[in-house]
This record gives C-alpha cells, structure tokens and sequence, in this order.
C-alpha cells in the first residue's frame, strides 16, 4: 500500500512541473523565464541585432524608434510611426498606384498630347488628333489617293505619284517608239494606231507591233515612222533623238527649258541676263575707255579706271580753275575786271562792279517802298546816305523815323517790323490781331472760317455749320454702315492697315483676325477661323458690339463666360476647343433664344442643363 501510494505521488509531481525547453540564462537575449530546461539555443546580448536592457535590465527589443521594448511601428507606406497617408493613392489605398489623369479621374489613362491636349480615357478625343499626317498639330497635310503623306508642310503636292492614267505609281502610256518590239498603248492598255488609220483583223495580225503598221494593200508591215524604225524615241521637244539620229535628246532646249527658245547664259552665268564681256575680256566691263586700250599703258597716260590726262597733263585731274591757266594766274576779261582780271571784291572773273555812287556791289540810287502807308514809307537815298523827298510821297521816314525803313504800323495801331525788333500783329480770317500765327483761324471742310465741321468716317463733312450729325450714313462705298465702321475702329478691331494715315472700310475688310461679317450693310458677327494663331481666350471688344454670329471654333478657348449675356447672339460655334465646364448662367446665352455648338470639347454632354429655349450641339 506505502509502495502504490509514493508511486501515485511520483507520478502526480511530474505532471505538475513538465519540461519547457529553452534559452534558461538570464544574460541572454533570448532569455524564457518559463523554461525549466536549457536546449543550449542562449544568444549573448551582442549577437542580437535588437537587444537592449529594459528598466529591470533585463533583456528587451528595440521598436522602430530606438526605444528599448517601445510599441512604435513600421506602416505600410514604410514609415516609422507613420499614419499610411505618405504612399496613398487617389482612392486612399498605401502603395497604391493609381493616379489623376490630366482629365481629373483617379486611375483614368487621358494623357496630354504632343499638341498639349488632355486626350484619350473618358475623354472625347484620340491622342494626338489634332496631327496631321505628317506629325504637325493643327497640320493641313493629309494623306492622297497614293496612301502617301501629302500637301501642308511635306513639300509634296497631293497624288504626284499618279501617271498620266491616274494609276499611282503606274507607267502611264508610251508615247514614243524605241525600235520595232516596243508596246505603244493607251491607258487602257489599247495597242495604239495611226489616227484614221483602220485595218482588218488579217492585218493586224500581220503587224502585231505597235510600233508597225500595214501597208494600204495590207501586203506588207511599215514603221509609224522613221524615229522608231530606226531604234531612237522623240524628246520632249517632239525631235527624232538617240539611236543612229545623231541628234541628242532635249538639246534644243535654251537655258529657261523652252524647246526651240533663244534665251542664253550671260557671262554672270544668269539665264536671259544681259551682261556680256567687254573688248577687255571682263564681264559688263566698261572695255576700253577713252583712249586707253586693254593691255599695259604708258607712264602719265590715262588709266583704265576711267581717269584722263586734263588740260595741264594731270592724269585724272580737273584741269585749270575757270578764268585761270595751269599756272594759277588768273586769265579772265570782262568790262568790270581789271587788267589782272580781277572784280573790285579781288575776285577772278568775278561779277562784283561799283554802283553809280562809286560802291562796289552797292545800290547806288535806290527808291525803297514798303508798307501799306506809301507816304510814310517810301524814300529816295542819294549816294551820300541823306533822306531826300520823293515828289508826290513826302518825306521818305517810316514810322519808327528811319529813312526807307520798313516799320509799319499793324493791326493793333503799334509800330513794328523794320529796325524796330518788334513782330507786326495781324487779322486773320476771323477777325482775331495778334502776333502768333499758329493760332490763326482755318476753314473746316464746310468752307467756315474757325468753323468745327470735319469729314467723318463716312467721308461726309459733318457736325459745326453743316446741319449733318457724323457718322449717320454708309461709308464712301456705300457697303457698310458708317455707324458699325466707327464702333469697330473705336473697339479696336480695325487698324490702318494700308498705312494711308486713316482707319476707313478696307482696313476692316482686309483684316482677317477676326473676319468681320457684314449682311450687305450693317455689322452682324465675327469669325476667328480665319485667325493665323488660335485663341486662348475671347477678345474683350467682342461684347461690346451687338452681333448676332459669333465663330470661335478650333481655337484654344476654355471659358466663355464673357459672352453668356450677350442678348443679341444667335448663332455661336465654339466647336473644337479647350471647354471642360460651363458657365452657371449658360442658359441666359441658350434663351436668346441661340444656337450653340460645342463639339469636340472636353464636355460631359450628359452634364449640360436644359434651357428653356433655344439649341445646344454636343456630342
């Protein structure tokens, strides 16, 4: 019985305490306080990448932040504490990878173009749509019946490859015979007869070349002609050439490529110039000129340059000096020289001679009238300076008491002019005396002196004295409203195109950004189709004109908000640009009521409101 009972006590001991194997030393790092028995897998603290002491200094690991048994983590962007907002994508997933199109949808595939437009996904456009064929946005080459890239900017003019048949690439018909075994067809692909000619069925089958025909009694086969039978072909000029007809092909040809035409090279090498080598050899050279010839000339002879020996013998020179030999002296005669052929000023041969009172170049006697007032004015000086009394005159003093003096008295009663410094006053034409003649009355265009009336842009004279209001009729050609013309050189739109110093109709008609439309008279729309660089926005003048069309399609326009009050417009193209959204009051342009068009943009056209009149075209 003691025996049973120690064993049950044995056995109940050892199911109380089991074996835990582990790692039983405290210094290690991977210390088990619950193992009862060591499996010898104990890492000391300086093989553990992780370890450090805890507070009991008792092994512990450290978290991402360096603190020893810390509870920071790694999130799932990689982030040591992180909250997973650095690597979200647009649905808010970390690590995500999808993105915003250019388009504004998460995940979306629009990408800008190589013309700089969002295309492709939930867009309406394909990429890159707006190339042409040969890669340039906004491009006019297209491609032709030959499946090749033509016109626009290719330098290849559509369908070039297509023969005289209209086959691309093909080799048209043979106009020409080489020898006896050539086809000569037509574009049918007919073997091509003599015209007039006709033969029987026997015959041809005689001559079955097409370079040979039947003779008239069908009993023999001749040559077409003699370039054929002969092995040569005609030129473009329609001459016999190669073979055995000792004539070369296209050589009648002059410079210009005109069969049989006259035009030459010129020494310049210019086709149909007019230079030619002079007697010296030289091109439009001057040749031989005066008396020089071509080769080497003699010492103190004239040279090739155009220079001549002059009277004296100077090569080139400019001779004596008129009323002088070649020595200097002076030469000259006349009845108011001296015997050294000098005037009384010294001068050679010159034209100065003494008055009747003895003055060289002077007056002598001279009677001087000036003035309105001949009484006072008008004088006799004799040769000793005194003022003496012209019969019938007075005496000869003006108003300021110089003898034959000039001062006058003006319109302000004030002696002034002559020797007295002081500038006369005048009338003008509108009975203003002063002295400033800038500001002298002029006539307007109704013939009023200081009058205000001016030619308007009608080229009517309007406004001052005529009774006319400007600007109230048509224009000169009598096309357009002189109203519009005015508004639309006021706004801006037309400019002095001509450079004629005046902005009239033909400036605005010949400007073609925008076109200006007209219905035979009046002012009625814009259209900036025409316009060499696109728009990216709408011109700021457009709502200030009352117009009704309004063409703004294929250009870079993405807001059009400016014209939605526009009461007038009813018919608007904004197809093919940049819209990606709407005005809130898009309705108020619609209810004009007005016709919009607004395709080929970036519209949800599900998204468009419905107006209670008028169009919209969206697709």
């Amino acid at each position: 019985m003691i025996k049973i009972i120690l064993l049950i006590l044995i056995f109940s001991s050892s199911c109380d305490d089991p074996v835990i194997n582990g790692c039983t030393s405290p210094s290690a790092c991977n210390f088990n306080p619950e193992a009862t028995k060591s499996d010898g897998s104990c890492i000391q603290p300086e093989g553990c990448n992780n370890w450090c002491p805890d507070d009991d200094g008792e092994p512990g690991v450290l978290d991402c932040s360096g603190e020893c048994d810390g509870t920071t983590e790694y999130d799932d962007c990689g982030i040591c504490g992180g909250d997973n907002s650095t690597c979200i994508d647009c649905e808010g997933n970390p690590n995500g990878t999808l993105s915003i199109d250019c388009n504004g949808i998460c995940g979306g595939t629009a990408i800008i173009d190589d013309c700089g437009i969002c295309t492709g996904g939930d867009t309406v456009n394909q990429p890159n749509y707006l190339k042409d064929c040969y890669g340039d946005c906004l491009g006019t080459a297209t491609v032709d019946d030959c499946g090749v890239c033509t016109g626009g900017n290719t330098g290849y003019t559509p369908n070039f490859l297509k023969d005289e048949c209209g086959v691309c690439n093909g080799d048209g018909y043979r106009e020409n015979c080489i020898d006896s075994n050539c086809n000569q067809m037509d574009c049918s692909g007919v073997c091509s007869k003599n015209e007039g000619y006709s033969l029987t069925n026997e015959c041809e089958n005689e001559c079955q070349d097409c370079g040979w025909k039947p003779t008239e009694n069908c009993n023999d086969c001749e040559s077409y002609g003699e370039c054929a039978l002969y092995g040569s072909s005609l030129d473009t000029c329609d001459t016999c050439s190669g073979g055995i007809s000792n004539h070369i092909a296209d050589s009648d040809k002059d410079c210009f490529g005109v069969c049989n035409g006259s035009a030459i090279e010129d020494c310049y090498g210019i086709c149909g110039g007019g230079a030619v080598l002079d007697e010296c050899g030289i091109c439009d050279g001057l040749g031989s000129i005066y008396q020089c010839g071509c080769a080497d000339i003699e010492e103190d002879k004239c040279d090739c340059d155009g220079n001549i020996n002059d009277e004296c013998g100077v090569c080139g020179g400019p001779g004596p000096s008129e009323g002088q030999n070649c020595d200097g002296v002076c030469i000259a005669e006349g009845d108011n020289l001296d015997q050294n052929g000098l005037d009384c000023l010294g001068t050679c041969g010159g034209n100065a001679q003494y008055d009747d009172c003895g003055i060289c170049n002077g007056d002598g006697y001279t009677l001087v009238c000036t003035g309105d007032n001949l009484a006072q004015t008008c004088a006799n000086m004799d040769c000793t300076g005194t003022c003496i009394e012209e019969p019938g005159f007075g005496i000869g003093l003006d108003c300021a008491g110089n003898c034959g003096g000039t001062a006058s008295y003006d319109c302000d009663l004030n002696c002034c002019g002559g020797a007295t410094g002081q500038v006369c006053s005048s009338l003008d034409e509108c009975g203003s005396c002063d002295s400033d003649a800038s500001n002298d009355c002029i006539q307007d265009c109704n013939g009023t002196w200081g009058g205000t009336a001016a030619i308007d842009n009608c080229g009517t004279c309007a406004g001052g004295d005529t009774g006319v209001e400007p600007n109230q009729g048509t224009t000169p050609d009598g096309l357009y409203s002189c109203s519009d013309m005015t508004s639309l050189v006021e706004g801006g739109v037309c400019e002095d195109l001509d450079a004629d110093g005046d902005v009239d109709s033909d400036d605005c008609i010949a400007n073609l950004c925008p076109k200006i439309l007209w219905d035979g008279t009046d002012l009625i729309g814009f259209d900036f189709s025409f316009c060499s660089a696109p728009q990216s926005t709408i011109p700021n003048y457009v709502p200030n004109f009352g117009i009704t069309t309004l063409y703004l399609n294929d250009q870079f326009i993405s807001d059009f908000s400016s014209i939605v009050n526009m009461t007038t417009l009813e018919d608007v193209n904004l197809n093919y640009n940049q819209i990606s959204g709407l005005p809130s009051d898009f309705c108020n342009l619609v209810e004009n009521p007005c016709t919009i068009s607004l395709t080929g943009n970036f519209l949800d056209c599900s998204t468009i409101p419905a107006c209670s009149s008028g169009t919209v075209i969206c697709d």
